[in-house]
């Protein structure tokens, strides 16, 4: 159906976006909360991870949200087709640099979910980017998912394999994560880096909560 609204959104963005490189772990790196398109990238990794190591084709992680998602409207032979022939792509070109991830003013993805999970899986950290002026209305945890009947099972298992995703990150350098203690000053860091913005965490493990969020 043809809306005016999202017609002006289209060209907002086409006068007002930009083009840069990028690096996976500034649209990666966990903040306050695991995000929508976070948690999206994630469930395509581990499709790509069945799908590679043990040849299962049947992209469960995807489909499962995707039902939940759109019900009916749901094609899942047509996004397993279309997921398959990327994979297949990459394994024998890599990823495409003219392929732009789009992204809103504060990082967050909002397409490219499928390349970032082949990113993720081949180790490939830098990206070329198509960063728009706006910012994104996806949700901002996990309660969405919840409200859409998948299961807690299926969610905490999503949100370990990104919580080593993460590691992983930190290892390889490519985030500009730093975590300090609640009441810890920043004074020396200050020096050191221009701070945008900080989030504190008490230094235990994230663990679910009601509603399907979660605490740091």
């Amino acid at each position: 159906m043809f809306s005016i609204k999202k017609m002006l959104v289209d060209l907002y963005d086409s006068r007002t976006a930009q083009s840069c490189s990028a690096s996976i772990g500034d649209i990666m790196n966990l903040r306050r909360n695991v995000e929508h398109n976070q948690f999206l990238a994630t469930t395509r990794y581990l499709d790509i991870k069945d799908y590679v190591e043990y040849n299962k084709q049947t992209f469960v992680w995807q489909n499962t949200v995707s039902r939940a998602a759109y019900g009916n409207k749901h094609r899942e032979e047509d996004g397993n087709m279309a997921f398959s022939k990327l994979i297949t792509s990459y394994q024998s070109k890599g990823y495409d640099p003219n392929s732009l991830f789009i992204v809103d003013k504060d990082m967050r993805l909002l397409d490219g979910n499928h390349r970032m999970g082949m990113n993720l899986y081949t180790d490939q950290h830098k990206i070329n980017v198509r960063v728009l002026k706006r910012k994104s209305k996806n949700p901002g945890n996990l309660d969405w998912y919840l409200q859409k009947k998948i299961s807690a099972d299926f969610l905490k298992k999503v949100y370990n394999a990104y919580l080593q995703i993460q590691e992983w990150l930190i290892e390889t350098g490519d985030t500009f994560c730093c975590i300090v203690p609640e009441n810890e000053k920043l004074s020396e860091l200050d020096l050191m880096v221009n701070i945008k913005s900080v989030h504190r965490y008490r230094l235990q493990s994230p663990l679910f909560v009601g509603g399907g969020g979660y605490k740091a």
